[in-house]
């Protein structure tokens, strides 16, 4: 994911070494190849439209796939399926420890996925449901529209503002501004 989760990683390493035994070592799951500062011991790459894109162009790229996205990809990927069938060949458990959990529901129930119940991530990871429950709750909030087809918001666009899609954290995420 990137070297934000470094410290993290190695605290969770030390956690299930401490609780269960034997060493712990994470497999980073990145978008892209990273850079040489960055790389780590165990990483594998997973970004079917990263593929997708520098198939038909012929060279690599950087296209940085939501997280919601990768969780989907990362319980499809072949690869991972295959690292997680080694592991439990070796251990009762997998542990996975995503960015979110939201649509990260794997089905093996020795797939131990580290935070929230995805069905908590996926309602209040969305935007639309933390605006109506801040709304609701009568919170101080942005002030936003939500529009559901494009030719609505294409009607509704007011400038200044900015558009962004229910499953995003904002910052590079943003979709862009109109």
């Amino acid at each position: 994911m990137g070297p934000r989760f470094d410290a993290m990683n190695d605290l969770m390493s030390n956690s299930l070494a401490r609780r269960f035994g034997g060493k712990w070592e994470p497999i980073v799951i990145f978008s892209a190849y990273p850079g040489a500062p960055f790389e780590k011991k165990n990483f594998i790459i997973i970004n079917e439209r990263a593929e997708q894109i520098e198939s038909s162009i012929h060279e690599k790229v950087i296209f940085l796939q939501e997280y919601e996205d990768l969780n989907q990809e990362f319980l499809k990927s072949p690869l991972v399926k295959k690292i997680i069938a080694g592991l439990l060949r070796k251990q009762e458990k997998v542990f996975v420890y995503p960015f979110t959990t939201a649509f990260l529901e794997p089905k093996d129930e020795r797939i131990v996925i580290l935070g929230p119940d995805p069905t908590i991530a996926k309602k209040y990871d969305n935007k639309i449901a933390q605006y109506q429950l801040f709304r609701d709750l009568d919170l101080p909030r942005n002030r936003a529209s939500i529009m559901k087809t494009r030719s609505e918001l294409e009607k509704s666009i007011h400038l200044p503002c900015y558009i962004s899609a229910a499953y995003t954290s904002g910052g590079n995420e943003i979709a862009g501004t109109c």
